[in-house]
């Protein structure tokens, strides 16, 4: 029997941080998503926000178990002292991403879709309605389909905190990568 995809993201992340604490690990840093921070907020969204309301819809069983881990290393602090973290980092995406067009996010999906139009010879269809707020891309949208969260701005004021001098690579060149990738290891990506 397959569990569900939140129920599998639950028991991966409780076996992870019950394990560690067990074997007496002093630290962990888990990786969260902005699709955890309330649907209806005020931006830019720090990690005080992520319990100040429900998720968006797209991504409610997800977005509860990815909060889940907040609130375990919360109770892993209180109870035993361990110091288990979480960062939370915008859309992450380059080599090696998921391609995947029907669950991937959204720029590895996209390139996917670029690359097989342009493989095919056929016509580009991006979903959605093209308002949510993203940098990626304006061409043919299928309203049909859903369009997500409105907008995913993030803090990185913490960040900068910690690692003042930390240089961003230039959205378009990570985008190149990641496409010049994707495209040369098209057998191999997970799509």
């Amino acid at each position: 029997m397959s569990l569900c995809p939140q129920r599998r993201n639950i028991h991966i992340n409780d076996n992870v941080l019950h394990s560690a604490y067990e074997c007496g690990v002093q630290k962990v840093v888990s990786c969260l998503s902005t699709c955890i921070f309330p649907d209806k907020t005020t931006y830019p969204i720090d990690e005080s926000m992520i319990h100040n309301g429900p998720p968006h819809s797209s991504n409610f069983g997800y977005s509860y178990a990815k909060r889940m881990i907040d609130v375990q290393n919360r109770g892993y602090f209180e109870q035993h002292g361990c110091r288990f973290t979480a960062v939370i980092p915008t859309n992450v995406f380059g080599p090696h991403d998921n391609f995947n067009i029907e669950d991937g996010h959204v720029l590895p999906g996209l390139i996917h879709k670029v690359y097989l139009a342009k493989q095919n010879g056929s016509a580009l269809t991006v979903w959605g309605t093209g308002k949510p707020r993203r940098q990626f891309i304006y061409s043919l949208f299928d309203t049909t389909k859903a369009d997500g969260q409105f907008k995913k701005t993030a803090s990185n004021a913490k960040l900068r905190h910690y690692l003042p001098n930390f240089q961003f690579t230039p959205f378009r060149q990570a985008v190149k990568e990641t496409c010049t990738w994707f495209s040369t290891n098209y057998a191999s990506a997970r799509k």
